[in-house]
């Protein structure tokens, strides 16, 4: 078998998201790297359809909203301290 060579520290090679290790706190409106960031996470994890742009609108709101339910936080739909930390500890580890 050929699956203990595609596994590294319990993690799938290629199935594992990129760190999201976001720096400050950001919200609707926002228009950067990190929501770049943010937003091609939320779409590889299903939260969210369509593309990258940037720009933090309402369906990168909704995303969130949807992640933060699905992780029992607050349903802000906004990137604050609790969101930001639990993004990074689920991709950075």
């Amino acid at each position: 078998s050929t699956l203990n060579m595609s596994t590294v520290s319990g993690q799938v090679l290629g199935a594992s998201t990129k760190c999201v290790d976001l720096p400050l706190d950001f919200h609707r409106g926002n228009q950067s790297p990190s929501t770049k960031k943010l937003q091609d996470f939320l779409i590889k994890k299903g939260y969210m359809e369509g593309e990258v742009t940037g720009f933090y609108g309402d369906s990168t709101v909704a995303a969130v909203k949807d992640y933060q339910k699905g992780k029992g936080l607050p349903q802000t739909g906004m990137m604050y301290e609790f969101t930001r930390s639990t993004l990074k500890k689920e991709t950075c580890q």
